[in-house]
């Protein structure tokens, strides 16, 4: 009885930790034409050929594509887009999925009549560029830090579960000894 119980423990202890190995954080930014897609587990290990799908407000999908083996996605724009707030959805695999919003205040604005050689292009994309490189590692940050690990709460919560868990075996053992005529 002693082995079984030791085997009990063990299993829950080692299946706390696994419960939180694999959740699966997305990160996703418009850039120019199209949609960076960063994928990794909470573990830091990259998403690799992980799905996604590009949704609109009423959860149609509009396009798609795959994780690269660094968890990295571009994902051209669809000809016709107009910017509107958008859900990325990942699909890890097993269960592991994970939504990101892009706000459609995200998508800078260039106007049709606008040439290329245009001053005021240039310099909106200056800035969308310069924005970009300081704003999306603070997202990504803010990302990262939303999928925190288990806390103490979790923790203690998880070992109460297993003393009572042996508390009930204890309880059924003991009334069957107690049951017996030898006992």
């Amino acid at each position: 009885m002693k082995a079984l119980r030791s085997l009990m423990f063990l299993v829950f202890v080692l299946s706390v930790g696994v419960a939180y190995a694999h959740r699966v954080n997305v990160f996703a930014y418009p850039e120019g034409d199209a949609i960076v897609v960063t994928a990794k587990f909470s573990t830091g290990s990259v998403a690799k050929g992980a799905a996604i799908d590009v949704l609109n407000a009423k959860g149609e999908k509009l396009f798609a594509g795959k994780t690269d083996t660094k968890g990295l996605a571009t994902l051209p724009l669809p000809d016709g887009f107009t910017p509107q707030d958008l859900t990325v959805k990942l699909n890890a695999s097993e269960g592991h999925v994970a939504f990101w919003t892009i706000p459609k205040a995200d998508f800078v604005a260039v106007s049709s009549n606008e040439t290329e050689g245009d001053i005021e292009t240039r310099i909106k994309e200056a800035l969308a560029a310069q924005e970009r490189q300081v704003i999306t590692p603070l997202r990504e940050e803010i990302a990262r830090l939303k999928t925190r690990g288990p806390g103490f709460l979790e923790i203690a919560g998880g070992i109460g579960w297993i003393f009572g868990i042996f508390g009930v075996v204890a309880i059924i053992k003991t009334r069957r000894t107690k049951g017996r005529p030898d006992a």
